[in-house]
This record gives structure tokens, C-alpha cells and sequence, in this order.
């Protein structure tokens, strides 16, 4: 039992993962008809926020858990590790904010082979992934 305890936010943010996975690869089947540019950027920014989630999801699921998890600790220890060490929580911590910082890199580079995108737009985008890095990096 304390090793479902210990192991249930890895087991959220696999299966958060898997529901991610599916659904870029569903949408980038169905936009690849209508051009496969578009379908492989549909991809790139479905899996990128997929990654940004389930990081995000893994660490917010240890917290909420963590009163479980030191009643669980108290009466039985395991001899192996159940988690991830802390090394790779701050793996999952980079992780959730490379997601927004890997889409601003995609946008420059759309942006640098197709230069009719607005200086509005471009702009407006910015922002949002700044915003989304830093809610990230606050919530943890």
C-alpha cells in the first residue's frame, strides 16, 4: 500500500501523458489532409504543452498527496525507493517550464522562415508564454 501511496502522482502524469500523446497524434492526423506543415506544428505544440502539464501535474499531485504520504512513510518504509529522487523532481521542475520556452523558440523560427506573421501576433504570443513560464515556476 505505501508503495501505490508513493507511486500514485508517477501513475497521474503517465496516464495524463498517454491521454497527451494520443490526442497529437489524432489531431495531427487529422490536420495532415489539410496541410502537413500545419499538422507537424499541431504535433510540436500539442506535446510541448503535454510535457509543460504532466510535469506540472506530477509535482502538484506530490504536494496534495504529501500529508498521504507521511502517514504511509510513518508505519513502513521501503527498502527501494518507490519516487523519483530529487534529482529527477528538479528534472520535472525544468521540465514544465522547457515546454513554454521550447514553443517560444518554435514561434522565432516560424516566424524566421515565414515572415508574414503580424508584429501584433508575435507580441501577443510572447506574452502568453512568458506568463505560462513564470505561472509555472510561482506554483511550485
Amino acid at each position: 500500500m505505501v508503495r501505490r501511496v508513493l507511486r500514485n502522482p508517477l501513475r497521474q502524469a503517465i496516464i495524463s501523458g498517454a491521454a497527451w500523446l494520443l490526442g497529437a497524434i489524432g489531431f495531427t492526423i487529422l490536420n495532415w489532409f489539410y496541410s502537413p506543415t500545419l499538422a507537424i506544428e499541431i504535433f510540436v505544440a500539442i506535446v510541448l504543452g503535454g510535457i509543460t502539464t504532466c510535469g506540472l501535474m506530477y509535482l502538484l499531485a506530490e504536494k496534495a498527496q504529501h500529508p498521504i504520504t507521511m502517514r504511509a512513510l510513518s508505519t513502513h518504509a521501503p527498502k527501494k525507493p518507490a519516487t523519483p529522487g530529487v534529482t529527477a523532481r528538479a528534472g520535472h521542475l525544468r521540465g514544465t517550464t522547457a515546454g513554454p520556452l521550447l514553443g517560444m523558440v518554435a514561434l522565432g523560427a516560424v516566424v524566421l522562415r515565414e515572415p508574414s506573421v503580424t508584429t501584433e501576433r508575435l507580441a501577443l504570443t510572447m506574452i502568453v508564454i512568458g506568463l505560462a513560464v513564470l505561472a509555472t515556476g510561482i506554483v511550485r
